[in-house]
């Protein structure tokens, strides 16, 4: 019994050694991200984002349809 309890003991613990680590900093990623994207050689002048159809006041009890167009 021992014996069992001290195997899965162990898989438990490899388990968690093997388990995807994340970190982020507490703050986000600051002043690096406001002109857009870090993670992908950063934002490009050609890029628009637009929304369209956004209500000025939201309301949760309401379904509001708006567009998305990059």
């Amino acid at each position: 019994m021992r014996g069992r309890a001290t195997l899965l003991l162990g898989v438990l613990l490899v388990a968690l050694m093997a388990a995807p680590q994340f970190t982020a900093a507490p703050g986000g990623i600051g002043a690096a991200g406001d002109q857009g994207c870090t993670c992908h050689g950063g934002a490009s002048p050609d890029t628009t984002v637009l929304v369209d159809g956004l209500p000025d006041t939201y309301n949760a009890s309401e379904v509001y349809t708006f567009t998305v167009t990059v």
